[in-house]
């Protein structure tokens, strides 16, 4: 019904953030949670700062508010989740 996809990421995320990723009433509800902040990752040989999500969506017919952890690298984007592990990047 219109809805459009969207990106969003804490400018300067603290532990205990909460903050929507999808608000789409009866339809999705996703919300994340910045869990931690200080993790790094190695990819190819380079070190990035890491952060790491919970999300949650409350009103999910299958999990209902099951916990599903992200994490995004700087610089890369989502790097791990449930069935994504990063191992190799090419930049631009």
């Amino acid at each position: 019904d219109g809805a459009l996809p969207g990106v969003i990421m804490p400018a300067n995320p603290q532990v205990g953030d909460i903050y929507y990723q999808e608000m789409a009433p009866g339809n999705a509800l996703d919300r994340g949670e910045v869990t931690d902040t200080s993790m790094t990752i190695d990819i190819d040989g380079e070190t990035y700062d890491m952060i790491q999500i919970m999300d949650t969506n409350p009103i999910d017919d299958e999990d209902v508010c099951e916990e599903e952890e992200k994490r995004y690298a700087r610089g890369i984007g989502e790097v791990r989740d449930v069935t994504l592990d990063v191992i190799s990047v090419t930049l631009p």
